[in-house]
């Protein structure tokens, strides 16, 4: 029920309401004992899009990794990206540098095992070419970039205007 209403929310645009959502579901199934592993998804994508909630993204997909047992490639490869990207501005948010600095690293780390595990997601090649942009890693930026927009056979605007601003830069 959760789940649904929440999707509802989220396909409505009102992401912030499909959370509150995602995080009453989460509370009631977590005192039954019995994690529902596509609310927990839902929940680290919602928190993906808005850099507040970076940390609480990192508990839901890490709480999806610990209770799934399958060894899905699909799965492995959401929950990689999720966590990528939650990663990244959890990391500029930190305070100490080497936490900065570690929490970088492993973002870029979980964004291209996402790439490799699903070798064909225009979206997770975007993520991983956003984050090394802000990591002012422009070679492999436009690297990334490019192979995006070969992806999507240029249909992207968004992917264009990430590869001028790599460009650019």
């Amino acid at each position: 029920r959760w789940y649904v209403l929440a999707l509802c929310y989220s396909a409505a645009g009102m992401d912030d309401s499909a959370l509150n959502i995602i995080r009453n579901g989460f509370r009631v199934l977590q005192r039954k004992g019995k994690p529902h592993i596509p609310s927990l998804l839902l929940g680290a994508k919602l928190c993906c899009k808005n850099p507040k909630h970076a940390s609480e993204g990192i508990k839901f997909a890490n709480k999806a990794r610990e209770s799934f047992r399958s060894h899905d490639m699909h799965f492995i490869s959401a929950v990689n990206h999720f966590l990528g990207v939650c990663y990244g501005p959890f990391a500029r948010s930190s305070t100490s540098h080497t936490e900065k600095m570690r929490l970088q690293d492993d973002a870029l780390r979980l964004l291209q095992d996402a790439a490799a595990t699903a070798k064909y997601n225009p979206e997770i090649l975007y993520s991983l070419v956003w984050e090394n942009a802000m990591q002012r890693k422009l070679n492999a930026a436009i690297e990334s970039a490019a192979e995006c927009l070969e992806m999507v056979t240029g249909s992207s605007v968004s992917t264009w205007k990430l590869l001028i601003l790599a460009l650019s830069a």
